[in-house]
């Protein structure tokens, strides 16, 4: 596929990286570079006795270093991958050298041992063991859905005490007047409903309709409170979308058992957050057949961890993903891939949202069927962005507009891709702003 310089530096780990391998994208600082189609691969001397050999699977892509850098790519595997999109004909077809031939071979034995179904257990199964293991699994359940309860019936009382005595009274509220509850619900196993409630803290006079920020919130927690309640009657892809607001697990094994869709998924553009010393990353996509958006989650504890940079911003993956269980469930995993990522420019114009109307009744119609979800993706097809006032938006071809934002410098970044003509714009949407991940001229990608 053809790569582009943005591309290539969206999967820097940060500025640092991206800008160190920017100085390392000239062939003439290697003293050795080859490719042969499916892989890339070269030498470069750094800080070491020896050159540190550093090779790119092109097929996600994925890299390889002998350098000691825990950052993921480090800094040698941009600036090979900056070789490739700017001096190609510096890279000679050869046959690859046995370190990147052996390690090619070791992924291609790992994916096919990933789609590959598990083995059966050898021998008879001893009936005694599976009863008392199913014992075990059915009683563990029975005690966290008894505790969930109990901490749901405590939330919907704290939140009609709170209702009651007026949201005027939360300014002057100590920390621990929130801490209190949401220990409470993560005592209860209730832990991605204890995340929710903690986040209202700081949305306390943050802005002028604070107030409705926070009501809103409560009422998708009693609406939550109201379905468990009733969870017995609930079809079941509801009451797994209760499930999912509550933060309970569901294997990975489940979900690749589970619903999967075959599509090409052009990849809109990724958000990496860190909270807790824990770094997540949002990628978004976008099913061009299907026109169904999906959240693949990544993520990193340490820095030797590094995040999944395999769906690259502006490329198309064709393959199936497999997604969780639920209503309009956006959330799910890669099942497979068929062939290399292909080029997200031009081809994949206009994005599917001719206009903000019709993104907006797309967010509506998925928030319909769960309205727990919390962000979604919207493909713009042409949008100016620009400033109103104090703030920043986006405006389509009729005239619309909604908030946008992200730093400032990103923000004029963005303004000046654009040009003051319309661009298409991928953006997060949590129902109040817009987050861009990414824009589209034709000529041109950018990727925040």
């Amino acid at each position: 596929m053809s790569w582009s310089v943005e591309q290539v530096l969206a999967m820097a780990p940060d500025a640092g990286s991206a800008k160190a391998g920017r100085e390392l994208g000239q062939s003439r600082k290697w003293s050795e570079l080859g490719s042969d189609g499916s892989s890339v691969w070269g030498a470069v001397q750094g800080s070491g006795k020896e050159p540190y050999r550093t090779g790119i699977d092109l097929s996600e892509p994925a890299f390889k270093c002998s350098c000691p850098s825990r950052k993921f790519p480090c800094k040698h595997g941009l600036g090979l991958f900056l070789i490739l999109v700017q001096e190609p004909t510096r890279i000679p077809s050869g046959t690859p050298p046995p370190w990147v031939a052996e390690w090619m071979a070791k992924r291609s034995e790992k994916a096919i041992r990933k789609q590959s179904p598990p083995e059966a257990p050898s021998g008879e199964p001893d009936p005694e063991r599976a009863a008392k293991a199913a014992e075990s699994i059915a009683r563990r359940a029975q005690q966290r859905e008894s505790r969930m309860t109990e901490g749901i019936a405590e939330l919907r009382q704290w939140i009609s005490d709170v209702v009651r005595s007026g949201l005027a009274t939360l300014p002057g509220r100590p920390p621990t007047f929130w801490e209190r509850p949401t220990a409470r619900l993560v005592d209860a196993q209730l832990p991605g409903i204890a995340r929710r409630l903690a986040q209202l803290e700081s949305e306390v006079g943050r802005s002028p309709d604070w107030a409705a920020r926070i009501l809103s919130e409560f009422a998708l927690l009693h609406l939550a409170a109201e379905g468990w309640g009733r969870r017995a009657e609930l079809p079941e892809a509801e009451y797994q979308d209760l499930l999912a607001l509550a933060g309970v697990p569901v294997p990975q094994e489940t979900v690749l058992a589970g619903e999967a869709v075959e599509d090409d998924w052009l990849v809109l553009g990724r958000r990496i957050l860190e909270e807790d010393r824990v770094r997540s990353q949002r990628t978004w996509l976008w099913g061009l057949r299907s026109a169904r958006p999906a959240l693949c989650l990544s993520f990193s504890a340490t820095p030797a961890q590094p995040l999944d940079l395999s769906l690259v911003p502006g490329t198309t993956v064709t393959g199936s993903l497999a997604f969780f269980p639920g209503v309009a469930s956006v959330r799910a995993v890669v099942k497979s891939r068929n062939g290399t990522p292909t080029s997200g420019g031009s081809p994949a114009l206009p994005l599917p949202h001719a206009n903000l109307e019709e993104a907006l009744s797309f967010a509506g119609r998925t928030w319909a069927g769960n309205p727990w979800i919390e962000r979604l993706p919207l493909a713009l097809a042409a949008v100016v962005p620009g400033r109103r006032g104090h703030g920043w938006g986006v405006a389509d071809p009729t005239g619309d507009w909604l908030p946008m934002e992200a730093p400032e410098e990103r923000l004029w970044s963005l303004l000046a891709l654009s040009g003051g003509r319309p661009l298409g714009l991928s953006a997060e949407w949590d129902g109040r702003t817009l987050h861009p991940l990414g824009a589209w001229t034709g000529t041109r990608t950018w990727f925040p």
